[in-house]
């Protein structure tokens, strides 16, 4: 059992599988630190919501992708004879009415939706406020995290200080 608030071994952990290039091991690190309220993880949650594929470095198509409809029809006859019996077997035509794509590059990004999940309800929970809003949109995040988020921890920590002091503000 993992107790609150985590330890660094935990900590720790958590950070790894949150960098990690195994997305499981990603959507798993997200689960447990939402699981244990690990709001030291916020600024790696941010950056682990969705992954995207590095440039693709080699040439030719990736792939073909035929869609449509198949209209088949009868394209030709060929006689067949036997004893004192004939008949044709027919040869099947088909004609195909639709697109072709041909994809040469593609660009692939992977969200994860319990490392999102996680952070959204550690942020709104540590911050009183609710950041669902910012959506995936990490620009937004990073500002959130670097323009709210820390002045109001710092603002906090002062006010404690100040408190433990016997100062009033």
């Amino acid at each position: 059992r993992i107790n609150t608030p985590p330890v660094s071994a935990v900590l720790a952990a958590l950070d790894d599988g949150l960098r990690s290039d195994n997305h499981d091991w990603v959507d798993r690190a997200g689960i447990l630190a939402g699981a244990i309220h690990a709001v030291e993880t916020l600024p790696t949650l941010i950056f682990a919501q969705f992954a995207q594929s590095a440039p693709p470095t080699t040439k030719g198509d990736k792939a073909w992708i035929a869609t449509g409809r198949t209209i088949s029809y009868v394209a030709n006859v060929i006689p067949v004879v036997g004893d004192n019996a004939g008949a044709y077997q027919p040869v099947i035509g088909q004609l195909i009415e639709g697109v072709v794509m041909r994809v040469q590059d593609c660009e692939v990004t992977i969200y994860h939706g319990s490392v999102h999940d996680s952070l959204v309800a550690i942020s709104s929970y540590d911050s009183g406020t609710n950041t669902a809003a910012l959506g995936w949109d990490m620009r937004a995040w990073y500002r959130w995290f670097n323009e709210q988020y820390v002045p109001m921890k710092q603002r906090e920590d002062q006010e404690l200080a100040s408190a433990a002091a016997g100062v009033t503000p």
